[in-house]
């Protein structure tokens, strides 16, 4: 099995707490590259990547709650600035992971049950006894 590093982002607060709707961005733990979605109109619009520095507001994401406490404890759909798209991160089967929604014509993605991300809380000493 992978190491938790090789799956695990940070979540670094930048604007409010993240637990209350505030913007966050996500920097890969074992890189430390930060995610990032490709807008439109560049040729590989709608894919995710990672960049050594932040890409304003394309890097910055919101964790949306079904239903309170938005905690970590529930699935949350992870939603792009509205500057950049408002586009939220979507599993769309066969390791595809794009921004947009899950038919053409292709615009940000809305809340879909493929924009649920199950969320986990790892320990910096469960996260260093795992390396």
């Amino acid at each position: 099995a992978a190491p938790l590093e090789a799956a695990a982002w940070r979540l670094i607060e930048v604007e409010g707490s993240w637990s209350r709707g505030g913007w966050v961005q996500l920097r890969h733990v074992l890189s430390g590259a930060f995610l990032r979605l490709v807008p439109p109109p560049h040729p590989l619009q709608w894919t995710f990547s990672v960049d050594a520095q932040p890409a304003s507001h394309a890097s910055l994401f919101q964790l949306e709650c079904d239903k309170p406490p938005c905690d970590g404890s529930a699935p949350v759909h992870l939603r792009v600035h509205p500057d950049a798209t408002g586009a939220r991160l979507n599993y769309r089967g066969d390791d595809l992971v794009r921004g947009h929604g899950n038919a053409p014509p292709w615009a940000p993605a809305p809340r879909l049950p493929s924009t649920r991300i199950a969320m986990q809380t790892i320990s910096l000493s469960r996260l260093g006894a795992d390396m």
